[in-house]
């Protein structure tokens, strides 16, 4: 108590009390989510119960979610970490996945064919021409 009275800020503080009944109890930690991808879906499972997910995937078009199953058709990087109330939250766990579509003429891989595709392929036969 004394240090705390004599200590910048806690010395400013009009009262400060002791807790009673011994030390208090470590914070647990939250276990580092396990990431999978299979048939276009990203799952997430953890052994923490009652843990939530949050997921970041990049590129931005899908960005934060809080759901444990996300559908995916390009390219993305993949983080995610569990988190509960009075827990630390988890370590980070990445990944980074390419679908392919299995759409032909989708070149963007975005799950439809349309004018963007047309585009992309033109370019890329136009620039084998040179």
């Amino acid at each position: 108590m004394n240090d705390y009275n004599n200590a910048e800020p806690w010395k400013n503080f009009k009262e400060i009390v002791a807790l009673e009944g011994g030390d208090i109890p470590e914070m647990q930690k939250c276990a580092t989510p396990t990431i999978a991808f299979d048939n276009g879906k990203i799952t997430f499972a953890y052994e923490t119960e009652g843990a939530e997910f949050i997921s970041t995937i990049t590129p931005a078009e899908i960005n934060k979610k809080y759901d444990s199953e996300i559908v995916i058709s390009n390219t993305y990087k993949v983080t995610v970490y569990a988190t509960k109330v009075g827990f630390i939250d988890s370590d980070k766990a990445t990944i980074e996945i390419q679908a392919i579509s299995s759409i032909l003429g989708d070149i963007d891989g975005n799950g439809v064919v349309d004018v963007a595709d047309h585009v992309k392929l033109s370019s890329i036969i136009m620039d084998q021409g040179k």
